[in-house]
């Protein structure tokens, strides 16, 4: 049992739960416990950083992966819910900048690729890849994958590149542009960055990141500088031409962390909070708590941008997610516009600021 809330009346129950096999939304009679509705995506989240939720660039797509598969929700209403077919529970996953394609690994080392639109999923890659990993990151354009120190075709699953390593598991990003790739490798307290074009996956930068241990990799869209995501610190960003630390963003355990396309907000959450960076002058723009969970403490299982950078996705440990929007001022309006007023004389007027989303205030 996670939570209970009772309706006014006091004759229905609504009860969410986890560690479960259904851990959906249901809604019981007080009176007897007789069973009425549920709702909701099948399953519960799982903890781990490859299977956090992920939304869509332009925030209408919002991805679950829990212990039944991947569950694919719309945010407009009156689209169904519904789980990835061929999708398994408790894997790592990812998708596509557009959210029109996921990307997972099967227990039998096959590399999937889904096609996602609001009729449904398809199948439209199924290939031995001779491993399971849960890690995997998918390119922005959802042509390439990265799993481990190595990177495939996302539309024909051949091998585009291995890195002249062990081959391992491992965290793993794209640049923005898709011209980087790379992963960490913690107990070397390093990140390695290769060309995207380069089938030989020469080594483009080696970071050492001591005393920083990564569990996470970031790059910022400059393509001149990644980010060290240390749970016990905070981010730790590096240049990559100079190989020298140039801000450190300081958030002790912290589970997540996410840049904003344009390179100048970053997201770093924790335990019952999510902190905004600007990252020109690491200060600390805005704190986000969870709104609706109903509990001493919560932990943040994802954070992400979406939207231009003007929405942000949350999602925390009791199986939910949370969105904000911003918006900016273009304008003022003073209405009446023009007035001519003899001396000592007084008139009424109001004054609009204009948002870019077209309200006013």
């Amino acid at each position: 049992l996670e939570n209970i809330t009772f309706d006014k009346a006091g004759e229905r129950v609504i009860v969410t739960s986890r560690n479960s096999e259904w851990a959906r939304n249901a809604s019981f009679r007080v009176e007897n416990g007789g069973y009425l509705l549920s709702w909701g995506p099948q399953g519960r989240f799982t903890p781990w950083l490859s299977t956090k939720p992920k939304i869509s660039l332009d925030g209408e797509r919002i991805f679950e992966a829990t212990d039944w598969g991947i569950n694919v929700l719309f945010r407009t209403a009156g689209k169904p819910i519904y789980r990835i077919s061929d999708s398994l529970g408790d894997k790592g996953y990812d998708i596509s900048a557009d959210g029109s394609k996921a990307v997972w690994m099967t227990p039998q080392n096959r590399l999937r690729v889904s096609s996602i639109s609001e009729g449904g999923s398809t199948l439209i890659l199924d290939r031995d890849a001779g491993f399971n990993y849960n890690s995997l990151t998918m390119s922005d354009a959802g042509e390439n994958v990265i799993a481990g120190d190595r990177m495939f075709s996302a539309i024909g699953g051949g091998l585009l590149a291995n890195y002249a390593g062990p081959d391992r598991e491992a965290q793993s990003a794209f640049s923005a542009d898709g011209s980087l790739w790379g992963f960490i490798i913690p107990q070397d307290h390093s990140m390695v960055t290769c060309r995207t074009g380069d089938p030989n996956a020469v080594l483009y930068n080696l970071m050492l990141t001591e005393p920083y241990t990564p569990y996470k990799m970031l790059y910022h869209p400059d393509n001149n500088c990644v980010g060290c995501v240390d749970s016990n610190n905070g981010v730790q960003f590096y240049d990559m031409s100079t190989d020298l630390p140039v801000g450190l963003y300081r958030y002790q355990y912290n589970s997540d962390a996410a840049i904003s396309r344009d390179g100048t907000l970053l997201l770093i959450g924790g335990r019952n909070q999510v902190r905004m960076y600007e990252v020109r002058t690491g200060r600390i723009l805005r704190y986000f708590y969870p709104q609706h969970s109903g509990l001493a403490d919560v932990d943040v299982r994802g954070v992400q941008f979406a939207r231009n950078d003007t929405m942000i996705m949350i999602a925390w440990s009791p199986n939910y997610i949370e969105l904000y929007e911003r918006s900016m001022p273009v304008g003022i309006e003073i209405n009446p516009a023009n007035r001519v007023l003899s001396a000592g004389d007084s008139q009424a007027y109001q004054v609009s600021v204009i948002y870019d989303d077209g309200t006013r205030a």
